[in-house]
């Protein structure tokens, strides 16, 4: 588990990444004026085992994040969460952002192959920014049952 501040929304294919930047801009205004230490970005995505709500008109319940060193106080939409506890399946994607579904694919099809049932939790946290995409570093984790 690792704490996070994050800023709650749903979003669909068709709007994934704007409503990832969306929630990132209100969650940083409250980054810079509470002075949080913060570490890497996190994105929580609240799915459900056996349906992809990511693909559904009313969207998948998401938490822009970023990992905080300690709890703290919600304020207006800021809340203090965390990622889920326990065994996960991981994988590290190396490259554009746009390209993390092939990461996403390879659990599932790695818990299918292997006998593991996901709980429906995922999260990817970011790593460093890097001006050229094939430098930057995304691990994708799932909840397993």
């Amino acid at each position: 588990m690792g704490l996070i501040a994050a800023v709650r929304g749903r979003a669909n294919t068709e709007n994934i990444g704007t409503t990832i930047r969306q929630l990132y801009d209100q969650l940083y205004a409250f980054v810079r004026k509470s002075r949080l230490q913060t570490g890497q970005n996190v994105v929580l995505y609240g799915n459900l085992a056996n349906r992809n709500l990511l693909s559904t008109p009313e969207g998948i319940p998401i938490e822009a994040g970023v990992q905080v060193s300690a709890p703290f106080a919600s304020d207006g939409n800021v809340i203090c969460s965390a990622t889920p506890e326990g065994a996960v399946a991981t994988c590290t994607h190396q490259g554009e952002y746009e390209k993390l579904a092939a990461a996403h694919k390879a659990i599932m099809q790695w818990c299918r192959e292997n006998g593991h049932e996901l709980t429906g939790p995922a999260w990817e946290i970011y790593g460093d920014w890097a001006d050229d995409p094939a430098q930057r570093q995304t691990d994708v984790f799932y909840l397993l049952k």
